[in-house]
């Protein structure tokens, strides 16, 4: 598959004149600035799931849904890519992408390795470990996310 073909943006982009009121391109580039923040460049680009705004010092950490909600985050980020025509961000959101689209398999599914070294949260399936947890060897095809691939792909298709 041809990432770059898939995600290039077509169409047109112009200025117009809008009331004075509320700047959805401009609250858009803020939302798509703060999701691409929310990816960890230094982890395979896996997104930071949990955000500890209110705490004395701010933080983020990886939880198992990291990998899971990929193609959420990505769907909403193409979006803001094309209502804004932002290319500031452009080499996050590709890495990002490909960080994805390497969960989708030739079955199309989209498999989360439970197994990974690096995701060692990811062995437990849950906020209460005893809720449901998996053996770390265990890998799980998240079927869900394999459509909304499936809708990612339209929305880039689309853009």
């Amino acid at each position: 598959m041809d990432i770059d073909k898939l995600i290039a943006f077509h169409g047109q982009y112009y200025q117009d004149t809008v009331p004075d009121t509320l700047d959805l391109a401009e609250r858009a580039k803020m939302a798509l600035k703060a999701a691409c923040a929310c990816i960890d460049t230094k982890l395979h680009h896996w997104m930071w799931f949990i955000v500890h705004y209110g705490a004395k010092m701010p933080s983020m950490r990886h939880c198992f849904p990291d990998v899971d909600c990929g193609p959420k985050l990505l769907e909403a980020m193409t979006m803001l890519c094309h209502m804004t025509g932002d290319t500031e961000n452009q080499e996050i959101f590709h890495a990002y992408l490909k960080s994805v689209f390497d969960y989708l398999e030739e079955d199309g599914l989209y498999w989360v390795c439970r197994s990974e070294k690096d995701r060692p949260w990811a062995a437990v399936y849950s906020f209460d470990p005893e809720e449901y947890a998996i053996t770390p060897s265990e890998d799980i095809a998240r079927v869900g996310m394999s459509s909304k691939v499936g809708q990612l792909c339209l929305t880039l298709y689309q853009a």
